[in-house]
């Protein structure tokens, strides 16, 4: 088999000084991973990840065991016999050992996937050096890139999207480069099983992208033989196939609170379409790339002839379809698409951002500079068709919200101020007043209970309680304590974390309802604390959902409100 890049391997060896602008990308990029890194306390999808990981440290599986708490996310769906069996592992498996270095510490905890996200940046500065590009066209591609803050933001979680990112990009460099030699081909195969046992959906829009661009053009200089797409296809369906026996998601329930007003719809393909659109328009938003600028890419890429970047463009395009299409969101719940879903294509929107401007100046980097500049540091080129219309959305979403996002901005430069002036969060107030108030082994109630993880691992000394309703699989639970079924004990602690989504109004709930119910059965509670900072900790990598400084709100009702069980 011959390979589409044999001029570019044929090319002479880069000298060191071809490296440098990688070199200088990886250190601006590790100055701004690691900066604050640990400041944050983790938000639930990290602490998800960290509770399996210890579970994984500790017993060699995704137990949801955590000292002496139980961990039960949404009454238990990802549960089998107290075991993670919805999930794919490799995230959990990759936090094991850091976990058993650095305990529960919060940089420690998130280093790996910031590794991971460096790794993806010397990944893309061998892939131009590959390519032969000039160092200004490098440097101006390796500068937008590390400079993206929801590049950034990815990779400073505890979660799977930095180590998908860099399998997804480690993935697309074996194929693009790929020789025909065994070591090529093995290096595809494993890159593809590790995605699979890290995320099903980006594995399965990561094969279509590839399946597509191999259809379409790349055949016509690399043909694969029956051998060799035996190599590929056999080893990647059977760790597939084992991987779905163990960690199947599908006939899980999730439970997710509906928006006000929302009526589910039967037209699966007008949803499809709707979450389509809204994927392109939060990507734009979330400033993956710029969208005015990709939606004319490819007639720029056609105007000048530049094949590769056609095909990269196309492929994005195909995986953000494929996601769409298999995405498990439902559009009646949420006003968002869940844009996490398509991390792994924020280096090669970067990418093609930065090249359509650059081929649209005819190669002039003097002209093509300065554009991309303000395409890529500031959301002034994303504002013609700003998705977000912040106001009007989060009035939508919180009912009597009394602050307004400031709409124009520097990404980067509000993402540096925030590393320098970190904010006081939520989580870490309530830790710390759970740990100077409440007593170990008192039992506590978290609602919503998605807040109820971070807690798990900061105050783990308290026991969280009334996860789980029965009968529901009572049969997986039944040896647990009584504590762990919602209304059954009473707790100690009953910690409400501002209203809830749009009408779903938590704390009166809890006074209307939930407390009147207790004090009936002789359990009366009275209110020991109210906590000013703002419920939601903002700390969430999604651009939507992330405050880079403290915006006003309604601190009455938008705090954290702490009820304490009356003493006999």
């Amino acid at each position: 088999m011959t390979s589409s890049r044999t001029s570019t391997d044929a090319a002479p060896k880069p000298t060191v000084a071809g490296y440098l602008p990688t070199v200088f990308a990886l250190v601006a990029a590790a100055l701004l991973l690691f900066w604050n890194l640990g400041f944050y306390p983790f938000w639930g999808d990290e602490a998800d990840t960290v509770i399996f990981a210890r579970g994984v440290w500790e017993t060699g599986d995704m137990s949801a065991l955590y000292g002496e708490n139980l961990y039960a996310y949404r009454d238990g769906t990802l549960l089998v016999q107290l075991k993670n069996r919805s999930t794919p592992p490799a995230a959990y498996y990759l936090v094991a050992p850091f976990w058993g270095t650095f305990g529960p510490d919060h940089f420690g905890l998130r280093l790996p996937f910031a590794l991971c996200t460096l790794g993806v940046v010397a990944l893309v500065g061998r892939w131009l050096v590959r390519e032969s590009l000039a160092w200004p066209l490098q440097a101006c591609l390796l500068g937008a890139l590390v400079l993206n803050v929801s590049f950034l933001l990815y990779g400073r979680q505890c979660r799977y999207s930095a180590l998908a990112t860099l399998l997804t990009a480690a993935v697309a460099y074996c194929y693009w480069f790929f020789d025909g030699s065994r070591r090529k081909l093995a290096a595809v195969v494993v890159g593809l099983c590790l995605l699979a046992a890290t995320h099903y959906l980006h594995f399965a829009a990561g094969v279509a992208a590839l399946l597509v661009d191999y259809v379409l053009c790349g055949r016509r200089t690399m043909r694969l033989s029956a051998r060799q797409w035996t190599a590929v296809l056999l080893p990647t369906a059977i760790v597939f196939a084992l991987l779905v026996a163990v960690y199947n998601p599908l006939g899980k329930h999730t439970q997710t609170e509906p928006v006000a007003g929302a009526q589910a719809s039967t037209n699966i393909l007008l949803d499809k379409a709707k979450l389509l659109w809204w994927s392109l328009r939060d990507l734009n938003g979330c400033e993956y790339g710029v969208g005015i600028v990709l939606a004319a890419a490819p007639l720029v890429f056609l105007w000048r002839k530049s094949w590769g970047p056609l095909r990269l463009w196309l492929a994005c395009f195909v995986y953000i379809v494929a996601t769409t299409l298999l995405s498990p969101q439902p559009v009646d719940r949420t006003l968002e698409a869940d844009v996490r879903y398509l991390a792994p294509l924020i280096p090669a929107l970067i990418a093609l951002t930065v090249l359509a401007v650059e081929r649209a100046c005819g190669g002039r980097m003097l002209l093509a500079a300065p554009i991309t500049a303000l395409c890529v540091f500031t959301n002034m080129a994303h504002k013609p068709w700003d998705p977000f219309e912040w106001p009007e959305r989060i009035t939508k979403r919180f009912s009597d919200a009394a602050w307004v996002s400031h709409p124009w901005r520097s990404t980067i430069g509000d993402f540096v101020h925030e590393l320098y002036h970190p904010r006081r969060t939520a989580g870490a107030a309530l830790s710390q007043w759970l740990k100077e108030n409440a007593r170990p082994g008192d039992t506590a109630w978290l609602t919503p209970s998605d807040w109820m993880a971070p807690q798990i691992i900061e105050t783990p000394e308290l026991i969280y309680g009334w996860q789980l309703e029965r009968p529901a699989r009572e049969a997986d639970f039944a040896a647990l304590p009584r504590i762990h079924f919602a209304g059954e004990v009473p707790v100690d602690w009953i910690v409400v974390f501002g209203f809830g989504n749009v009408d779903t109004l938590r704390l009166r709930h809890v006074k209307e309802n939930v407390l009147p119910r207790l004090a009936a059965r002789g359990f009366h509670y009275d209110q020991a604390a109210h906590l000013s900072e703002y419920f939601d900790d903002r700390t969430r990598p999604e651009l939507f959902w992330h405050w880079f400084r403290d915006e006003p709100y309604d601190k009455t009702n938008r705090g954290i409100t702490i009820f304490r069980l009356r003493q006999p």
